[in-house]
């Protein structure tokens, strides 16, 4: 809800001008869409160990964001079974995502979750959790953006190209 005034200038009659003191509440969006692109190993970690850099390159249509490049940098450990046997267990943690929209403005946000690395026949398929994500604000007109996402999908390991589906609510003007 936003409060508007009528003025008497040489604005149309169906105009309204905002306020300075008049009261806005941030506006809460679903916040979902598919991203597509290739995740690799950071050569330069600045993770401790166990834990392994990490970083995922994408691009993809976030609702209400519109088409959207994606960089997510992120620790991650995959647990060993002492068996040497699939499935593995793994955590994602410390993780950074940054949307950038076609007008160059940015989302920034927090990832943390879980993963397991399992065989589908003769590939190596890679499901992903992450739950709970945190949105940290932006630039632009995501500068005061905020709420909370989850990722989930799945990826090809030998491939790297199939879709991860992220879903949640944001606040932003």
């Amino acid at each position: 809800l936003v409060s508007c005034s009528k003025t008497e200038d040489d604005l149309s009659e169906d105009s309204a001008v905002l306020k300075a003191d008049d009261p806005v509440t941030l506006a809460l969006r679903k916040f979902e869409g598919t991203i597509s692109g290739w995740m690799q190993d950071d050569l330069v970690s600045s993770c401790a160990d166990p834990y392994k850099s990490k970083f995922f390159e994408g691009s993809g249509p976030i609702s209400p964001v519109g088409q959207s490049q994606i960089r997510i940098d992120y620790c991650a450990f995959t647990e060993n079974n002492h068996a040497n046997e699939p499935p593995f267990y793994g955590v994602i943690e410390n993780g950074s995502i940054e949307f950038t929209d076609s007008n160059g403005d940015k989302i920034f946000a927090t990832l943390n979750g879980k993963y397991v690395i399992d065989r589908m026949g003769k590939r190596w398929i890679n499901t992903i959790t992450a739950y709970d994500n945190i949105i940290l604000g932006g630039t632009g007109r995501y500068q005061h953006a905020s709420g909370r996402f989850d990722i989930r999908g799945w990826q090809d390991l030998g491939r790297s190209d199939e879709p991860v589906g992220i879903e949640g609510r944001t606040e932003f003007t």
